[in-house]
């Protein structure tokens, strides 16, 4: 029998008035808003997302690579949120999060960086860091109705001095947050400004000269 997940913890993604203490243990780390109250169960292992057309999104757990010997690459999808105004749930798992539209139950977008969403929901940053790999890119997204648009794409392989790893620091406004950024052969950590214009985004680099 399916159980449904009942309110628990809700995620930063959406603010609702309305929460209620989980008593079901297994799903106490599982966040469903209003909007997607009745719309979210749990099989078993499977997640189940009825959508509004009727359709059911289901999302199997896999931990055959969580034996002792297997891989390190676990599946367990837990449902962490919905954005509202772009009917979009945000589903986690080890590897990545994906977007799953409210309407249609179709991914139109996933990602293997930690998602870091602007203070009005209405952009995601997705900044990709590997030191050891001396991999460094940052992506920007524009959240949609059902939809997930690529606004900016940079890759430090393009920069001079070139950028070996960051972090992300804050935002300041809902259209400009802060980098700290290592520099090949520099010791100091610089920061980088990521703002938007009418233009689109820009990252100014006030240290370089």
């Amino acid at each position: 029998m399916r159980a449904r997940i009942p309110v628990a913890l809700l995620w930063a993604l959406v603010a609702t008035p309305t929460l209620a203490a989980s008593p079901v243990a297994p799903c106490a780390s599982e966040a469903v808003c209003d909007l997607a109250g009745g719309k979210a169960a749990r099989d078993g292992g499977v997640l189940i997302l009825k959508t509004a057309n009727g359709v059911e999104a289901k999302f199997h757990d896999d931990n055959a690579d969580c034996a002792p010997g297997g891989g390190d690459v676990c599946h367990a999808y837990k449902l962490v949120g919905k954005l509202a105004s772009q009917k979009l749930w945000v589903v986690k798992d080890t590897a990545e999060t994906k977007f799953v539209s409210a309407a249609t139950g179709e991914t139109p977008f996933s990602t293997s960086a930690e998602p870091i969403f602007s203070p009005d929901r209405k952009w995601l940053v997705a900044l990709q860091s590997e030191k050891d790999l001396g991999i460094y890119a940052l992506r920007i997204y524009q959240l949609a109705p059902g939809q997930v648009l690529e606004s900016f794409n940079y890759s430090s392989d393009a920069a001079e001095p070139k950028e070996t790893h960051g972090e992300f620091a804050s935002w300041k406004s809902p259209s400009s947050f802060l980098l700290h950024v290592h520099v090949d052969g520099d010791a100091e950590v610089r920061d980088n400004v990521v703002t938007r214009d009418k233009n689109g985004w820009t990252i100014k680099r006030p240290w370089k000269k």
